[in-house]
């Protein structure tokens, strides 16, 4: 329903926290860990260890609907 791996592959922002990352690795199963991985660094690799800079996150759904204070800093 949302484009598979290649295009969540393609997604640079949100950047996950050490905090998320660690989450993950300690409670997915083999298989869930396994489409973890092929989404990409991006979904794999804390904010700080990404060699490129993370663009502010906008949540906005597929029919373009965005949540009340979404634009707002710090999302």
């Amino acid at each position: 329903a949302t484009g598979g791996p290649g295009f969540a592959a393609s997604v640079s922002s949100p950047a996950m926290t050490q905090g998320a990352v660690t989450l993950l690795q300690n409670n997915l199963t083999a298989q869930e860990n396994a489409f973890w991985v092929s989404l990409g660094p991006n979904w794999t690799q804390h904010r700080s260890a990404l060699r490129s800079p993370v663009a502010p996150y906008t949540l906005v759904f597929q029919d373009g609907w965005k949540p009340p204070g979404s634009d707002a800093a710090g999302w």
